[in-house]
Order: C-alpha cells, then sequence, then structure tokens
C-alpha cells in the first residue's frame, strides 16, 4: 500500500519542528504560528496608508513651526500699528530681534523654502517700526494718545499680504 503524503508533512519528516516549536512551549508557538498568519499579511496592508500618514504628520509639524513665528511677528506687528512710544518701540524691536534669532536658527527642508520665506517678513516689520514716528501727545481729556502717522493700517485687520494658515 502506497499512500500519498502531504508536502507538509514531507517537509516536516526532512527537517523537523520549525524554530517556534522547537524553542517554545506548544501552546505558545502554535499562537505565534497563528498570529503570524494573520498579522504579517494585515502589516503589508498598512504599511503605505501609514507612511502616507507619517508624511502628513511631518509636514505639519514643520508648517506649524512656521506659522508659529509667522503668528508672533503679526502680532508685533498689529502691536506697532497703535503708534508705539519709544519704549515700546524699543521692546517690540527686541522680540523682532529674538524671532529672528531663533528663525535663523530653524532647520527647514528645501521643500517648504517658500513658505519658510513668508518669514522674510521680519525685516518689513522691522523697517516699519524704525521708521515709524513714536509721538505722543496728550487729548482734551487730559489722556495720552498715539499718533498712527508713519505705519498706517487699521487696529482690526492684518495686512492682505499675509497667508493665513494656507497650505
Amino acid at each position: 500500500m502506497n499512500f500519498a503524503s502531504a508536502t507538509n508533512a514531507e517537509r516536516y519528516y526532512k527537517s523537523g519542528k520549525s524554530f517556534l516549536y522547537r524553542t517554545l512551549p506548544f501552546w505558545v508557538a502554535s499562537l505565534a504560528d497563528r498570529m503570524l498568519v494573520v498579522l504579517v499579511p494585515l502589516i503589508v496592508v498598512l504599511i503605505p496608508p501609514g507612511l502616507r500618514l507619517m508624511s502628513g504628520l511631518y509636514r505639519w509639524g514643520v508648517k506649524s513651526r512656521i506659522y508659529r513665528w509667522y503668528g508672533v511677528l503679526i502680532a508685533i506687528e498689529r502691536e506697532a500699528i497703535s503708534g508705539p512710544d519709544t519704549s515700546q518701540r524699543d521692546a517690540l524691536l527686541e522680540r523682532i530681534d529674538v524671532i529672528e534669532t531663533s528663525v535663523n536658527r530653524m532647520k527647514m527642508p528645501l521643500v517648504f523654502a517658500d513658505q519658510f520665506y513668508v518669514l522674510e517678513h521680519i525685516g518689513f516689520v522691522r523697517q516699519r517700526l524704525a521708521q515709524a514716528p513714536a509721538t505722543t501727545h496728550t487729548t482734551d481729556a487730559g489722556h495720552t494718545a498715539h499718533d498712527d502717522t508713519g505705519y498706517g493700517g487699521t487696529h482690526a485687520e492684518p495686512p492682505a499680504e499675509h497667508p493665513q494658515g494656507s497650505t
């Protein structure tokens, strides 16, 4: 009598037990073997979306660093619009120096160079702040008011040329 043997049986008789069954208790090896059958295809299917998610998170992180400093710069510019006196102007210029130092230390991939270039607005804000005359005068009620001459603009809205969180 000659019986046909299964390929798995022939492999078992030639090479012996698998690595998992030789090194682990039977129940653990059996569980691990079954988990491998399920997890390997699942991992293969999930790798492409995972890579897209990781690249999106990286892009978001880089842009958030850029726009965080841009937001601080806009806030300084809004303060400068109100026509600060000399001490306030000096404080604003010091804050601009801190921002510029921090921005110059940032390491930015070339892919984001166009968005990073938006931060070149620092020089513009510094120039406008340095050129704006810091004059204060007293109103009829005895309160000190600031003069907007030399800077222009409104207090409520940022200048129109600034991107607001665009991607």
